[in-house]
């Protein structure tokens, strides 16, 4: 039988596979903004698939780099904290933006590897104190990173519209103020009597000022729970986005105690992509069976009720997804594996510069100098910890 390609390898091959897990894990939510982009509805569970699928199947791959396809049960408690976190992340990026979503989930996925990196396993460091100071910098950097990185409402031109409607006021065809636009400012009418007469609009008027850009606002963004609590869009997907950080810091706990069965690094892809698609069926079956009682018994009926896959739309950045992730994750057990719960999986958090960057450069979620600024100012101050951090950690003995 061939040998693993990972025999005799030193921390080096963790620092190497946490940078690797960096540009996967940052790059990876742009798959899912562009799949929120598609004029479909995809329902979360449908993105998870796609990405669920990839992730098993790439995980055969490991016997081409000597690794032996084993089992073993802590894999899939991995996979079911993930899957359940991952699916509230896709909600985080879609409601929040994915600048915003990334930074919410890296600030608790590092909060939940000092806990159990250094408090919990007592993993080797230098100086306790000093490895302190070093998560807290990275804290302050990757929440400085998130509050910087939410996105500049912009006005809508169909919410400029209706205000116009609501006001019997002129609009200028490219959206510019008016004269009387001046004469409303300085007239009678008052924001009060706006409200009143948005109030009093249909629905469907009301539909159309809504901004569809992540983290923006509208008439139709407000969901209300536990009966009396209303939040906005954008706070879902940030409860959301730390809901999957901390099951996201969590998941690979349990190959801390898979370890001392002989389940470590590459070999224990394999047990968490399996689980991971034992999970996902399982949440189809009892998604169709609940179905099946709602439409009383009819199966078409039931099938027709699941959420749409819109393979045509959604094939490409779900497969594109489900490739990133499943070489971020393979990196991310390496990483842990060679470093640690607390340093290997806190590195990997620098995700969130990367997706950040993917947020000012391509998306334009972060505009205006003084934001962008105190965005990078934090990047840095990140950075600062997460180099003093790879300072203070010491090498542990692994599989």
């Amino acid at each position: 039988m061939v040998s693993s390609i990972f025999e005799g390898c030193t921390d080096s091959c963790g620092w190497i596979a946490a940078f690797v897990a960096t540009l996967s894990f940052g790059s990876y939510g742009a798959s899912i903004k562009e799949s929120s982009k598609k004029n479909v509805d995809a329902d979360p569970l449908v993105l998870q698939s796609y990405k669920v699928i990839v992730f098993f199947l790439s995980s055969f791959l490991v016997v081409f780099l000597g690794e032996e396809l084993k089992w073993t049960s802590w894999g899939l408690v991995s996979s079911t904290l993930w899957n359940f976190g991952a699916t509230c992340g896709i909600y985080g990026v879609m409601y929040a933006g994915m600048a915003t979503a990334e930074g919410t989930w890296s600030s608790v996925i590092v909060a939940v590897n000092f806990f159990f990196g250094i408090l919990v396993f007592h993993e080797g460091v230098k100086s306790f104190a000093d490895t302190c100071g070093s998560f807290v910098l990275l804290s302050i950097g990757l929440v400085g990173m998130s509050v910087y990185s939410t996105p500049s409402p912009s006005p809508s031109p169909k919410q400029d519209e209706i205000e116009a409607r609501l006001l019997r006021r002129p609009i200028a065809s490219n959206g510019s103020r008016t004269k009387s636009d001046e004469e409303y400012d300085s007239g009678s009418e008052t924001k009060s009597k706006l409200r009143q007469r948005q109030s009093s609009m249909p629905d469907s008027d009301m539909e159309e000022g809504v901004n569809d850009n992540a983290g923006e606002k509208g008439p139709k963004d407000k969901f209300i729970i536990f009966g009396s609590m209303i939040l906005s869009k954008r706070d879902l997907g940030i409860i959301a986005s730390a809901i999957n950080g901390l099951c996201g810091g969590t998941s690979l706990v349990p190959m801390h105690y898979a370890a001392q069965e002989g389940f470590s690094g590459a070999g224990y892809y394999f047990s968490f992509a399996a689980g991971s698609m034992i999970v996902l069926t399982a949440v189809w079956v009892v998604l169709f069976a609940y179905r099946l009682v709602e439409k009383g018994g009819s199966v078409t009926g039931a099938v027709n009720a699941l959420p749409s896959w819109h393979f045509r739309e959604l094939w490409f950045p779900g497969v594109m997804s489900g490739i990133l992730f499943s070489i971020g994750e393979f990196s991310s057990i390496i990483a842990v594996s060679y470093l640690g719960q607390g340093v290997g999986n806190t590195f990997v958090q620098c995700k969130i510069l990367v997706a950040g960057l993917w947020g000012l450069l391509y998306y334009k979620e972060i505009t205006g100098v003084a934001t962008v600024s105190k965005w990078f100012l934090s990047a840095a101050i990140a950075l600062i910890g997460i180099l003093l951090l790879s300072h203070e950690h010491e090498h542990l003995p692994h599989h």
